[in-house]
């Protein structure tokens, strides 16, 4: 699918009644979690859709979810199901769960840095509705979400009050961990292209040389000290497929982490392709293929968080 159809097929307008049809064909008229636009206005600037079982108290759990799209397609709505589907299953284990899903700016409108400031606004937003307690925040993110996941990591390891803000646990769906490099190869199983990618990676930094910049392309930072402050409380899930063309720098980047003694759990589903988990929900064939993904996403997120808060 080329970036323009893309841009189109997932926006708001065609997302939206995507997902209001998936849902009657499933026999459900309404949603039992409520959700709502987040506008500019109220939020210096955010963007994007709060989910939350009771809007009317503080979260005591919020996932803060960038969604993917190679910085050039995607939204918060086309990610409708999938955060519904999270809030649901965080339903039982916590009172009142929430999601924050960003919508930033697309590239070419615009290009990094415009997008890691945004998704940082975003953080201070989310950090606001559990007011102040980071440790409450579980951030995730698939492929380039998962890319700006860490980029917002790494920067925020950087800032003087990072131990307060450093969130609870990072969930990461098939994160594009180094934008451009030969370990990306294409190998007739999965959808993605390798040139599509790095083209991509090229709009959204806006400079070749920019590439090395682990801000950008977070693959390149090896300062294991970086890493290990730019870590969450309860450390990372990474979920992938064995056989996308980004799994070599997922590994890659989980034996990092490991060796700063970082926790990581890792989700390597095999014959998988990109993005399993968030493909799973819209193409499997039963309720229970559909979620068993995200189910173990989630439990990734209660097993380390809800037991680490209650202690």
């Amino acid at each position: 699918m080329s970036a323009r159809i893309g841009r189109v097929f997932f926006s708001k307008g065609v997302a939206l009644p995507f997902a209001r049809w998936r849902m009657l064909r499933h026999g459900i008229l309404t949603s039992d979690i409520p959700w709502r636009e987040v506008h500019p206005k109220e939020t210096e600037g955010v963007r994007g859709l709060l989910f939350q079982a009771d809007l009317s108290t503080p979260p005591d759990i919020i996932v803060y979810y960038c969604h993917g799209g190679g910085f050039c397609m995607g939204s918060a709505y086309f990610y409708l199901e999938p955060s519904l589907t999270i809030v649901s299953l965080l339903k039982a284990h916590y009172r009142n769960p929430a999601l924050f899903s960003l919508d930033y700016d697309l590239v070419p409108d615009k290009q990094w840095p415009s997008q890691l400031e945004q998704v940082m606004v975003g953080y201070d937003y989310v950090l606001s509705l559990v007011k102040g307690k980071a440790n409450l925040i579980c951030c995730s993110g698939d492929s380039a979400g998962g890319t700006l996941i860490l980029s917002l990591l790494l920067s925020l390891a950087r800032r003087e009050n990072a131990k307060d803000l450093c969130p609870g646990y990072a969930a990461l769906l098939s994160p594009w961990i180094t934008l451009v490099t030969e370990n990306n190869q294409d190998n007739g199983s999965d959808f993605l292209s390798t040139k599509t990618l790095h083209e991509y990676a090229t709009q959204y930094a806006g400079d070749k040389s920019n590439l090395e910049n682990p801000l950008i392309s977070p693959g390149r930072c090896v300062d294991l000290d970086w890493w290990a402050a730019a870590a969450p409380r309860y450390g990372f899930y990474f979920a992938f497929g064995s056989e996308e063309i980004l799994a070599h720098e997922i590994r890659a980047i989980v034996k990092l982490l490991q060796s700063t003694m970082v926790n990581v759990t890792v989700r390597e589903q095999r014959g998988c392709v990109h993005a399993w988990v968030i493909a799973n929900l819209f193409l499997a064939g039963s309720h229970d293929q559909r979620i068993h993904g995200m189910k173990e996403v989630v439990k990734a997120i209660t097993d380390n968080m809800f037991l680490s808060n209650k202690t």
